[in-house]
């Protein structure tokens, strides 16, 4: 909480007036950064790479907040009840068009894609710099690809 404040310019007692803990705090950048992906997801193009970039977006997404997905996912109401949801939601609407147009696996769920999610978080774990995070981020994607996409 102290480098939040300190990297928002606001004094500890200001964001704990506005966010009383982690979690809350945590939710509320995580609404913030789904709207993202969800905006990402309407103004997607067509096409077989609509799907690749939609993909991309989310793990550049991710890249700016590492750790974030696994603080709200485990602290709240919030990822359960709606965040949770949401995403599925949004992902689901990219993978049928990926799927419609011979992109990806026709066996690839909305889950899957939150797995993604998870295993890039997991290479990003391991990464310092945020640069790196980005280079480790987009090769997992790259790879992860490989995997679900049609050739």
């Amino acid at each position: 909480m102290y480098e939040v404040a300190k990297q928002a310019g606001v004094g500890q007692a200001t964001l704990y007036r506005h966010f009383p803990d982690r979690s809350v705090l945590a939710a509320a950048v995580g609404t913030e950064l789904l709207e993202e992906i969800e905006q990402a997801v309407r103004e997607r193009g067509e096409g077989p790479e609509a799907f690749d970039d939609t993909m991309l977006t989310m793990t550049r997404v991710m890249v700016r907040a590492p750790g974030l997905i696994r603080i709200v996912r485990e602290n709240g109401e919030a990822y359960d009840q709606g965040m949770r949801r949401r995403l599925l939601d949004a992902l689901g609407d990219v993978l049928r068009d990926g799927q419609a147009v011979g992109r990806v696996r026709p066996d690839i769920t909305p889950e899957d894609l939150i797995l993604f999610m998870t295993m890039v978080e997991g290479i990003m774990s391991e990464v310092a710099s945020p640069s790196e995070r980005l280079r480790a981020a987009e090769r997992g994607l790259d790879l992860v690809l490989r995997g679900v996409v049609v050739a």
